[in-house]
């Protein structure tokens, strides 16, 4: 169990709006980006914690298996992500890589809302 619960509905609009445009800024403005917008992604990555319950180790169903990627990959992941922004050491590769996975939140989580809406 989370310690914060938000509907299915509010985590995709967190994606789309907070998460995916942040990921899609970064890779724009590239070692341009704004320093502030790397602290806010190192507070979703902390944020995980709060807002993902945690998993279980059975691999039984696709929630527990986001659940698990959640813990493993996006926590380090974002906190990296955050580190090497503020130290300006990330590739453009980086950048360009970081601008494709934003997009593809924003689109996949706004195919989610939209079929949770209807």
């Amino acid at each position: 169990m989370s310690i914060v619960r938000l509907g299915m509905k509010y985590v995709n609009i967190l994606h789309i709006l907070v998460i995916g445009a942040a990921l899609v800024y970064i890779g724009y403005f590239q070692d341009k980006s704004f320093k502030p917008i790397y602290y806010v992604l190192g507070v979703l990555g902390l944020a995980i914690i709060l807002f993902v319950p945690f998993p279980t180790l059975e691999f039984t169903n696709l929630r527990n298996i986001l659940y698990i990627i959640h813990y493993i990959i996006f926590i380090p992941g974002f906190i990296a992500l955050a580190y090497f922004g503020l130290q300006k050491k990330l590739t453009k590769e980086t950048y360009t890589a970081l601008g494709f996975v934003g997009a593809f939140i924003i689109i996949y989580h706004l195919y989610k809302l939209i079929t949770r809406l209807m």
